[in-house]
């Protein structure tokens, strides 16, 4: 798929992660602990003839944090917005590997989000500049946190899912650890994307889906629905938002 955005030239001026540490995510117990079965699969945006991402690790993610994600992506549907994604990863030494929701006993557990502030945005470029760093850093360091900074997320208003060369620099500077994530919103189009790097670790690539823990309210409500198909709602599927 070709892209006829005006993309900007990659500049790395003024780019800097300021106090903000990659630090490695810690094990902090599994999602599936507590769950109750109330986990669901969503689907990501793929395309024809993509790379697509071959580990067995699964990647979850809280209901009210995907909730933010997204409404902070719908706020501003015309402008590029973004933020840092917050998690822990785990190894389920209790289960025979394959075994569970995504066949898988280990992966990344997405808990928490920082939104992006003094950011310059456009409906084609978004930019973190130092105060935007410095106050992600600030407001990490006030959480008083074990979780740790695994990747961020950005917005591409009708633009689709993919990373642009500004983006694949962001990830390549600022998050180039195995469990790093990307995932990319497109508010217009109701799309969403997430990314991992691959095996040899030299490009990130698109995850056919991800799993949605749920809260136990959320859960009951989509028992209850009589349209409960996550395979034919597009849009909930992707983010959960459709009416």
């Amino acid at each position: 798929m070709s892209h006829e955005r005006p993309w900007e030239e990659v500049d790395s001026s003024g780019i800097e992660f300021g106090e903000v540490m990659n630090s490695s995510p810690a094990d902090l117990g599994s999602p599936w602990d507590g769950a109750e079965g109330r986990v669901v699969e969503l689907q990501m945006s793929i395309g024809e003839n993509e790379e697509l991402s071959s580990r067995d690790s699964t990647i979850v993610i809280e209901d009210p944090v995907w909730q933010r994600m997204i409404v902070h992506a719908m706020k501003q549907p015309n402008l590029e917005v973004g933020g840092m994604l917050l998690g822990s990863i785990w190894k389920d030494s209790n289960k025979v590997e394959g075994e569970g929701v995504g066949g898988s006993s280990h992966g990344i557990w997405i808990q928490e989000i920082i939104q992006a502030e003094f950011q310059e945005s456009t409906s084609t470029s978004l930019r973190f500049t130092h105060e935007t760093w410095q106050a992600i850093a600030r407001k990490h360091q006030s959480s008083q946190s074990n979780l740790a900074i695994i990747g961020w997320y950005h917005t591409h208003p009708n633009w689709g899912i993919f990373l642009s060369p500004m983006d694949e620099f962001i990830c390549k500077s600022f998050f180039p650890d195995v469990t790093s994530l990307a995932i990319v919103i497109d508010p217009q189009q109701k799309l969403a994307g997430c990314f991992e790097w691959n095996e040899q670790r030299t490009k990130m690539v698109k995850r056919t889906s991800i799993h949605l823990r749920l809260t136990k309210e959320q859960a009951v409500l989509r028992s209850e629905s009589k349209a409960n198909s996550l395979q034919d709602r597009k849009w909930e599927g992707v983010a959960g938002l459709d009416p």
